[in-house]
């Protein structure tokens, strides 16, 4: 949260190192289930400062975390987030085929941010 407030308000450096405190914290403690969402995050971060390839490396990493751990949640945030990123007809293909899987997985929640989020990019991309 203390990231996204640091994105929010431009402040890039300090955002990163939110992030990387708290994937230290997470390790040493041996909670790993955010793996995902920080990675998430720091993608999002590097895109914003204009480091595009590491923004997709970051983003890609969070999809495989979530979806290796079930985390369907995170998963869907992380898709949204790389979908966004996608430009070019055969990313922008690549991208609906991503939510449109991702999305079919959710038979609960459908009113919540995540999920209308994740929709209206897809009316978008099509």
């Amino acid at each position: 949260a203390r990231a996204e407030g640091h994105m929010e308000a431009r402040a890039l450096g300090p955002a990163l190192e939110c992030v990387a405190e708290a994937r230290a914290v997470a390790e040493a403690s041996g909670e790993l289930r955010y793996r995902a969402e920080l990675s998430r995050v720091e993608g999002e971060i590097r895109l914003l400062q204009g480091e595009r390839a590491a923004a997709e490396t970051c983003v890609r990493r969070a999809m495989e975390l979530a979806r290796e751990h079930g985390m369907r949640w995170w998963e869907l945030r992380a898709t949204v987030s790389w979908s966004r990123m996608q430009t070019g007809q055969s990313g922008r293909r690549a991208a609906r085929k991503a939510l449109s899987a991702i999305l079919a997985s959710f038979t609960e929640g459908s009113e919540t941010a995540d999920v209308q989020a994740a929709r209206v990019l897809l009316e978008a991309l099509e």
